[in-house]
């Protein structure tokens, strides 16, 4: 029995958490799952293009999505505000007015936690690619792989 059947707000509740995130986060934040699950792999090492984008595009993802988690941030202090507003009244009929403003805010707040949770997770990665980009560079500093122009000349012999 799913408990979304039991209680009919969570439906909408839901439906408003996945709004937030898809519309501002989505896009960034499954990049980042795939390029760890790459980053993580045993049969295929990341790539050093994946890990170019993310040492050098990914800040600058995270950056915007900081941008949208501001706004996320402000949009739950002005509901914090006005729940406090709405309590102070004297007025029966807005019962309902704060429990919406309330399920929202909570909404938010989950949002937030949970973006404020994947952007330090990015940042994780960043650091972790940052690491394999060093060690790879300096492996071809020690062991530089170049052409080979010195080859001895041979004589073609065929055997009879």
């Amino acid at each position: 029995m799913k408990l979304e059947n039991n209680v009919p707000e969570l439906e909408p509740a839901k439906d408003l958490y996945d709004r937030l995130y898809d519309d501002n986060f989505k896009s960034v934040f499954d990049k980042v799952k795939t390029l760890y699950k790459s980053m993580k792999s045993e049969f295929h090492p990341i790539s050093n293009e994946d890990l170019e984008w993310i040492i050098t595009m990914l800040p600058l993802e995270l950056y915007n999505a900081a941008e949208s988690l501001n706004k996320l941030i402000l949009f739950s202090e002005v509901m914090k505000l006005k729940l406090k507003e709405l309590k102070s009244s004297k007025d029966e009929d807005i019962s309902n007015k704060i429990s919406e403003i309330h399920v929202a805010k909570i909404v938010y707040d989950t949002v937030i936690s949970r973006i404020q949770n994947e952007i330090t997770f990015s940042k994780e990665l960043i650091m972790g690619a940052k690491k394999i980009w060093d060690s790879r560079q300096e492996s071809t500093k020690s062991n530089p792989i170049s052409e080979i122009t010195d080859l001895p000349e041979y004589k073609q012999q065929y055997i009879k």
